[in-house]
C-alpha cells in the first residue's frame, strides 16, 4: 500500500484492484505497472480472483503468472479441506457441535470454482464456552495441543490456539469461543442455535453459520481487522451484493442486537469509497451511534494510514504506537458509552494479565 498524501482518496489501491476485478478492461497497458497490480493482489489476497479475472486477456509471462497462482490456490485449498474434513470428523464423533467458519467450507458454498478464495493460512472453528474442553481433547486425538491455557484465552481474546502436531502437515486451528473482537465479541453460543448442517465431500457433515449471521461475522471482521488484508473488506462486499435483501436485512438487525452498527457504518464508508456504493439501499437505514460524527472518510483514512504502518513494521500488531492507534480506532466505532467503557475495561483486564504473565 502507498501512503497517501494530501487530497488523495483513501484506499486508491482498492480502488484500482476493484476497477480490474469489475472490468477488465481497466488493466494497465504497461507491463510494469501490471507486476505492480499483481503483486499487490497477492499481498492483499486477492490474487486468485485477479488471476481467474484477467487469464482470458493476457497472454506469455502474464498468463504464466496467473496459472501460477490458481496453480498454488488449487493445492492448497484441497489440504486445507482435507484438514477441515479431519477436524469436522473429530468433533462430530465427540459430540461436539461446532460451526466451519470462513476458511475452505465457506470457499466451497461461495466460490466457483472453491479455489478462488484467498488460501487460509489455519482453520477457524466456532463452539460454544461449554463445550471448549470437550473441543480441545477431541482435536488431541489428532494431534493438536493448546498454546497456553483457556483461562488465559477466555480472558483475553476470543479464540483458543491449538498447534498442529509436527507430522501429517495439519494447519493450526483457532478455536472461537467468540466471534471477533476479543473478549467483547459476539459469544458462538449465540449462533449455534440457528446454524445450518453443511455436508462435505464425502459425506461427513459440519455446521455453517446461518446467512444473515455470516454476513454480520464477515463484515465485522473486515473491519476489525482494520482491513488487512483487503481480501476480507472484499469478500463481504462479494457476498454482501449476492445476498438476498431479507438476509441483508437479518445481518443488520442481528449487528444491532450485539451494538455492533458502528463496524456496519464503517463499511459502509469503505463502500461509497472503493465501489461507489452504498451499503445499504431499497430504504433501509442504520440506527445513529454516539460517535456518528466520526465514522466518515477521515477515519478511513486513519484506517488506511494505521495499515500502511503496520505493515511497514511486519504486521502482527505492529508497534507499541499502532496497538494504541488501532484501539482508538475501534473506540470510535463502538454504538454507545456504555460500549466504549466495556472496551477499555477489556483493555485494561488485558493488560493485567499480560503484565501477570511478564512478571512470572
Amino acid at each position: 500500500m502507498v501512503p497517501l498524501g494530501e487530497g488523495m482518496q483513501p484506499f486508491q489501491s482498492a480502488r484500482v484492484l476493484a476497477a480490474v476485478l469489475g472490468d477488465p478492461a481497466a488493466l494497465p497497458v504497461d507491463a510494469g505497472q501490471r507486476t505492480e497490480l499483481f503483486n499487490l493482489a497477492v499481498q492483499e489476497g486477492l490474487g486468485p480472483l485477479l488471476a481467474k479475472t484477467i487469464r482470458p486477456f493476457v497472454f506469455d509471462e502474464d498468463r504464466r503468472r496467473c496459472d501460477a497462482i490458481l496453480g498454488k490456490s488449487w493445492i492448497w485449498h484441497d489440504r486445507m479441506l482435507s484438514a477441515a474434513t479431519s477436524v469436522a470428523g473429530a468433533l462430530e464423533a465427540s459430540g461436539v457441535k461446532a460451526l466451519s467458519l470462513k476458511g475452505p467450507v465457506l470457499a466451497l458454498r461461495h466460490y466457483r470454482p472453491p479455489f478462488l478464495r484467498r488460501p487460509s493460512g489455519d482453520l477457524d472453528i466456532g463452539v460454544a464456552f461449554a463445550d471448549l474442553e470437550r473441543a480441545c481433547a477431541a482435536l488431541g486425538s489428532l494431534g493438536y495441543v493448546l498454546e497456553g491455557s483457556l483461562a488465559a484465552s477466555m480472558a483475553t481474546t476470543h479464540h483458543a490456539a491449538l498447534v498442529p502436531p509436527q507430522s501429517g502437515g495439519l494447519p493450526s486451528i483457532d478455536l472461537h469461543f467468540r466471534l471477533t473482537q476479543g473478549t467483547l465479541g459476539v459469544p458462538i453460543a449465540n449462533l449455534l442455535e440457528a446454524a445450518i448442517p453443511f455436508e462435505l465431500p464425502g459425506g461427513l457433515g459440519t455446521w455453517v453459520q446461518d446467512p444473515a449471521d455470516e454476513l454480520m461475522h464477515l463484515g465485522l471482521h473486515a473491519v476489525y481487522g482494520r482491513f488487512c488484508p483487503l481480501f476480507h473488506l472484499f469478500e463481504f462486499h462479494r457476498l454482501w451484493r449476492a445476498a438476498e435483501p431479507a438476509v441483508r436485512e437479518r445481518a443488520v438487525s442481528r449487528a444491532r442486537e450485539f451494538h455492533l452498527v458502528g463496524g456496519l457504518r464503517m463499511l459502509d464508508v469503505a463502500f461509497h469509497c472503493i465501489w461507489n456504493e452504498p451499503l445499504l439501499n431499497n430504504g433501509m437505514e442504520l440506527p445513529r451511534t454516539w460517535l456518528d460524527s466520526r465514522i466518515d472518510d477521515r477515519l478511513l483514512r486513519d484506517f488506511e494510514s494505521w495499515k500502511v504502518a503496520t505493515e511497514a513494521e511486519g504486521g502482527h500488531g505492529g508497534s507499541f504506537g499502532s496497538r494504541i492507534q488501532g484501539r482508538w480506532l475501534d473506540f470510535q466505532l463502538t454504538d454507545r458509552p456504555i460500549d466504549a467503557l466495556r472496551l477499555c475495561w477489556s483493555l485494561c483486564q488485558l493488560m493485567i494479565v499480560r503484565l501477570k504473565r511478564d512478571v512470572k
